[in-house]
């Protein structure tokens, strides 16, 4: 249930999750800019999403090979997905936030996840 008391739609945020990691994974960081709200816009450009995924997580956990799983949450009226990611080396997650209208508030890491082989 959200804050006001209606069901969520969450395959409406984790498609857009889902949209944002196949973009992101394909290099197309200007697409994956335009996912953004303003104010992460202005904090993320694509250059930076560039680094964030080349160096700062590719660094860590490897090549991207799929989404391993997504769970939901809602926290102060946002709707958050945590998307666990499975990479070469390691399992790796980020917590994104979407405002009401899907357009992305925030990005969390919750780093380095152990998952099964």
């Amino acid at each position: 249930m959200s804050d006001t008391g209606e069901a969520v739609n969450w395959e409406f945020y984790n498609e857009r999750a889902r949209s944002f990691v196949d973009l992101m994974s394909a290099g197309k960081y200007e697409s994956a800019a335009g996912m953004l709200d303003s104010t992460m816009a202005g904090l993320m450009p694509p250059e930076a999403l560039k680094k964030l995924w080349v160096t700062d997580i590719g660094g860590i956990a490897g090549k991207y090979q799929s989404i391993y799983a997504i769970h939901n949450s809602i926290v102060d009226g946002y709707y958050i997905s945590q998307v666990i990611m499975r990479h070469e080396k390691i399992g790796f997650g980020w917590n994104l936030v979407f405002d009401a209208a899907g357009e992305i508030s925030g990005i969390w890491t919750t780093g380095t996840v152990f998952l099964p082989a």
